[in-house]
């Protein structure tokens, strides 16, 4: 008779949490379904809440890919370093992100000292193998250029190798002029001040980005509920199977 009663508590309990898991599943796939119809994620402001993010999607980058971004070979500990330094509170640091909340890509806006008496910054940018060609670098330096209109700096610096063809692709069709330098190339693209109106609307960019990010990390979190809820669920009908033998 207990072990009756047992194993209706068992049945009870699987399949409560079969329900709870069948109804996670399809508002996840309903989020994921909208993200996907919309087909567009936006560029997230990050800060040093996302410092692990950005060096995880840094030391993603292999041989090659690692030389084209930092002009050489840069270990994992020199990415390291290189994440520490950034200046989070003066640079600027971007990334977009998928509904599965992977970097997908990030670029940094440094400021450099005055270039011709003007205030300049140096842009750098990186995208994850599989998310190139889909124009998330070009997005990612119009957001700087439109940053740089917004407050004042007249000056966007690349400093790439001869053969980031995709990196100096995107200067030039915004219009930079180069510098040629044996196997590196320096791009300069000097950009007009924006209105007034342009650092409200900046902001509000931002803040909607931000709340699209959350709605990301929030679908991340339900996706992993869901699988924390099946392993139970795994765990409970085991139970049930040594009860019951």
């Amino acid at each position: 008779m207990q072990c009756s009663k047992g194993g209706s508590m068992h049945h009870t309990l699987e399949k409560a949490m079969r329900q709870s898991q069948e109804m996670g599943k399809h508002l996840a796939q309903r989020i994921e379904r909208a993200w996907r119809w919309l087909h567009y994620t936006p560029i997230v402001h990050l800060t040093t809440r996302h410092q692990a993010d950005v060096v995880k999607h840094l030391q993603a980058l292999r041989g090659h890919d690692r030389f084209l971004r930092f002009g050489h070979a840069a270990t994992d500990a020199q990415i390291e370093r290189y994440v520490e330094g950034i200046r989070w509170e003066q640079d600027q640091v971007y990334g977009i992100y998928d509904y599965k909340e992977r970097l997908l890509a990030m670029a940094h806006l440094a400021e450099l000292g005055p270039l011709h008496g003007e205030p300049a910054a140096e842009f750098g940018v990186s995208v994850r193998k599989g998310a190139r060609g889909k124009g998330l670098g070009a997005r990612l330096f119009a957001h700087a250029v439109a940053h740089a209109r917004n407050h004042g700096i007249a000056w966007l610096c690349i400093h790439a190798l001869n053969e980031n063809k995709p990196m100096l692709s995107i200067a030039r069709h915004a219009g930079a002029r180069f510098e040629r330098h044996g196997t590196e190339t320096e791009g300069f693209l000097h950009v007009e001040k924006g209105p007034a109106l342009g650092r409200f609307t900046e902001g509000l960019m931002h803040l909607f980005a931000r709340t699209e990010y959350e709605v990301i990390h929030e679908v991340h979190h339900v996706q992993q509920w869901l699988a924390l809820v099946d392993e139970v669920r795994n765990g409970v009908r085991q139970g049930r199977h040594r009860s019951a033998s």
